[in-house]
C-alpha cells in the first residue's frame, strides 16, 4: 500500500508510528507463537483422531459381521455392547474431529500465514516511516 509518509512532519510523529508499530509486531509475534504452538497440538491430536477413526471404523465392521454370525445369548449380547460402546467412540471421535481435525489444522495454518503478512507489511511501513525521519533530520 502507498503510505502517506510525505504528510509527517516531525520526528516526533515518526517516532510516535514507530513506537506504534513496535507495540503491534510485539502482539502479533505473541499470537503468531500462540497459533504455531496450537497449530502444532492440532496436527499431533488430528493425525491420531484420523488413525482412531480408521480402527473404531474396522472395530465396528468386524463386530457386525460377528454379530450376524452369532446366536443368541450372552456372546451375542455382548458383542452387541461392544459395538454400541464402539459407535459412541466413534461419535466422539468425529465430534473431535470437527474442532482438531484437517479443517481445523488449516485454519490455523492460515492465520499463521496472515500475521506473518501483517508483519512484513509493518516493517515496510516502519521502513517508510524511518527513511521520512531521516529525511526531516537532514
Amino acid at each position: 500500500m502507498n503510505y502517506s509518509i510525505e504528510k509527517l512532519q516531525t520526528a516526533a510523529d515518526c517516532n510516535y508510528l514507530q513506537a506504534l508499530v513496535n507495540k503491534e509486531k510485539s502482539d502479533l509475534q505473541y499470537k503468531k507463537l500462540t497459533l504455531e504452538r496450537s497449530h502444532a497440538n492440532y496436527s499431533e491430536r488430528s493425525t491420531r483422531i484420523s488413525s482412531d477413526l480408521a480402527l473404531t471404523t474396522n472395530e465396528i465392521s468386524a463386530l457386525t459381521t460377528i454379530l450376524a454370525t452369532l446366536p443368541e445369548g450372552d456372546a451375542k449380547d455382548d458383542a452387541n455392547v461392544k459395538k454400541t460402546k464402539a459407535e459412541y467412540h466413534l461419535f466422539t471421535l468425529n465430534e473431535q474431529s470437527d474442532q482438531y481435525g484437517v479443517v481445523a489444522l488449516l485454519e490455523k495454518e492460515m492465520e499463521i500465514t496472515l500475521i506473518e503478512k501483517q508483519l512484513a507489511e509493518m516493517d515496510v511501513f516502519y521502513q517508510a516511516v524511518e527513511d521520512k525521519k531521516i529525511m526531516l533530520a537532514a
